[in-house]
């Protein structure tokens, strides 16, 4: 059963060079959309646990998707959302992913973007993150094709082993900021 025509999830979001980064936490219904595009336009790399806080018994799943087509993506500022609540260096804002822009996998000759990297090595160890209701996601737009692999090694081997609340601090350590604060010149270490 195909779902509604799109998929909307909160999130933060930030700059790192040319790419934009999108990290928040969604129903798990990631699998229902990433079965029904196909990888020309979005990459899911394979679930891996990770804790919310450091107290955290139980893993949440953490999906890492490469959005490779960004017309599958539509990007507003959060109306519910304040300066104050605001993480520093991020905005939030509120994603859709138009599944009505979709292109079916195999349809084009490609494997869904679940399909695609469901053979990566780790995915054999660390994909067997309980199932539950809620799952943390990071989202990639813009980010290179032939750069994926690294950042998704990146992210496992530098932020999964610690909590889901750190993750904007790594980010912002990896140089990560909003695209206002870069185009204003706000700082010479900024990337541009």
């Amino acid at each position: 059963m195909r779902p509604s025509r799109h998929v909307r999830w909160s999130a933060l979001t930030c700059r790192l060079r040319d790419t934009d980064i999108h990290l928040g936490l969604a129903a798990s219904l990631d699998g229902v959309f990433s079965d029904l595009v196909s990888a020309r336009q979005m990459v899911a790399f394979p679930l891996q646990p990770v804790h919310m806080t450091v107290r955290d018994e139980q893993p949440t799943p953490l999906r890492v998707l490469a959005v490779r087509d960004p017309r599958l993506i539509e990007i507003e500022p959060d109306p519910s959302s304040t300066v104050a609540e605001t993480e520093a260096g991020f905005r939030r804002v509120v994603l859709t992913v138009r599944l009505d822009r979709a292109t079916p996998p195999n349809v084009d000759g490609s494997p869904s973007a679940a399909q695609a990297k469901a053979s990566t090595e780790r995915a054999i160890a660390s994909a067997a993150a309980e199932v539950r209701p809620v799952m943390a996601f990071l989202l990639t737009v813009g980010l290179p094709i032939h750069e994926e692999d690294a950042f998704f090694t990146h992210v496992l081997d530098d932020f999964v082993s610690k909590s889901w609340m750190t993750f904007p601090k790594l980010l912002r350590e990896l140089g990560c900021t909003t695209a206002e604060h870069v185009a204003e010149g706000g700082c010479d270490a900024c990337p541009s």
